[in-house]
């Protein structure tokens, strides 16, 4: 504990992959954009990130967001989360999706893994949200939200608030508590 009684903690915001599904409107990644990390860069990662936290004034938790472009098309994806799990005494993991790759399996292997929590992103009404992100997105990260919620797994709604959509907080915030989402 430190001085003031609280565990320390670290987070690593971790891009592994500029592929996606969707082209958001406010997305800042390039259309064509094909960079990610290989399976050993990324074991190369996780044990950086595990040899910086025994290094920093203890405790220190370090915990890992991992994200992209859309994480769930990395080749690797549950390969690496397989080597997060196996490093849970160190650090904690969770998944920055947009929610429209996952399914019934996704979500249970997600559970098998004892992810964190999933954050995946409304950004309005159905109709605002598929303007940004794409038709049929909506339908597609409510059913995400459905069936996390249905394997146990905490859910986070994020938001990017922009001139189109900044009034469509309640929208957002009442699409959430009805597909079941944590917070």
């Amino acid at each position: 504990m430190s001085a003031c009684g609280h565990e320390h903690r670290f987070t690593l915001q971790w891009h592994i992959t500029d592929r996606c599904n969707c082209r958001c409107l406010h997305c800042y990644q390039s259309e064509c954009a094909t960079d990610e990390i290989s399976l050993e860069t990324g074991l190369q990662t996780i044990t950086q990130f595990k040899e910086l936290l025994s290094s920093l004034p203890n405790p220190t938790r370090g915990h890992i967001n991992i994200t992209g472009g859309e994480p769930l098309l990395h080749p690797s994806f549950f390969p690496l989360l397989a080597q997060l799990a196996e490093q849970r005494e160190s650090f904690s993991f969770a998944v920055l999706t947009n929610g429209t790759l996952i399914d019934k399996r996704i979500a249970q292997e997600l559970k098998r893994l004892r992810v964190g929590f999933v954050q995946v992103s409304l950004e309005g009404s159905e109709e605002l949200h598929d303007g940004i992100r794409g038709a049929g997105t909506f339908r597609q990260t409510i059913n995400a939200l459905k069936l996390l919620k249905r394997a146990g797994i905490k859910t986070l709604v994020s938001f990017t608030a922009s001139t189109a959509n900044y009034q469509q907080f309640g929208e957002v915030w009442r699409a959430a508590r009805r597909a079941g989402a944590s917070r």
